[in-house]
Parts: structure tokens; sequence; C-alpha cells
């Protein structure tokens, strides 16, 4: 049985933070389970240090180097719905580097609903996964959560092999845990 992490952003003084403008509709778009057409590119700022393979940014999306992608690509199941929208980072300085946006288009019936803590009906406060249903998945977000990313254990090791930065990682609880 595999184990199931949350991959969060990490908290390191020397890595910075992409800042774009705000924009409501581009929430609305990334809440739905679905493919996004029509993307337009976003362009953040990175500002207070340096980049980060899994960079933190004021809208939190999931903002990954074309590294930390790659991994995602290798390591996921065939069943894991992705998909990678553009995105470029620019330092103050001038330098540019290009990021994808990981969108989970999919949603799956996971969660273990008698262990799972919900505010209102939907909203996910704190997860227990279904271990029956969750384990042909390496990489998952949960129902209209576009900043929550589970990666499995075989996920998590190829990304702190390929030294990442930026990543951080905490347990899910199952039911079997």
């Amino acid at each position: 049985m595999t184990d199931f992490f949350y991959l969060h952003w990490h908290e390191d003084e020397l890595l910075g933070v992409g800042y774009a403008p705000d924009d409501p509709a581009l929430d609305r778009i990334l809440a739905k389970p679905k493919r996004v057409v029509n993307w337009r590119p976003i362009a953040f700022v990175l500002k207070d240090g340096a980049f980060a393979d899994y960079q933190a940014n004021n809208l939190g999306l999931r903002l990954c180097s074309k590294k930390l992608m790659s991994i995602f690509e290798h390591t996921r199941a065939e069943v894991d719905d992705l998909q990678w929208l553009a995105a470029t980072i620019e330092t103050e300085n001038g330098e540019s580097r290009r990021y994808v946006v990981l969108h989970v288009p999919t949603t799956y019936e996971v969660l273990d609903k008698d262990r799972t803590i919900f505010a209102g009906e939907d909203f996910v406060v704190k997860a227990c996964l279904d271990e029956s249903a969750v384990r042909e998945h390496c990489v998952l977000g949960l129902p209209g959560c576009v900043h929550t990313l589970i990666v499995a254990t075989e996920v998590k090791e190829a990304i702190e092999l390929a030294e990442c930065t930026g990543v951080e990682f905490s347990r899910v609880p199952t039911n079997r845990s």
C-alpha cells in the first residue's frame, strides 16, 4: 500500500514569491472540474528571492517549473488527468523563465466521507482518503480546490531525488491509517 502526501510550498527565505494581478475570473475557471480552453498565459513578477521548482505565488496556483512538470508526467498514473497551462515568471532585473500551472481538470470520489471533516456540504477542512478509491492514483486534487495537490509516495520520492526546490510534504490520512 502506498501513502499519500499533500504537496505544499516550502517556506524558505531564499526563495521568492511570484506576483500577478488578482483575477476572480481565473479562480472560477480553475475551480471547475473540467479542462480549460482559451487559456491566457499568466505573467508573474518574482520578488524577494530566487526561482523555485514549486513557486509560491500570490494567486495560490500550482506553479511548476519544467523540471517538476516532467517529474509529474513520468510518475503520474494512467488515470490521473493533468493539464498544463502556460505561465512566465520574470525577475525585477528582467530574467524570465517559463513555468506551467498544474490544473487537475477531473476530480475523483476518493474521500472517506465519514472520516473527512467538511465545512458546509462540500468544503474539505481535513481530508481522509478512501484507500480503495485512491490506490490507482498518483497525482490528484480535491473537488473544488485549486490549491490542494496530493501525491503518492513514488511521486514524492521522485521529487525529493531530483532535489526540487520550494516543496514540502505532509501526510494525508487514509481510512487504513
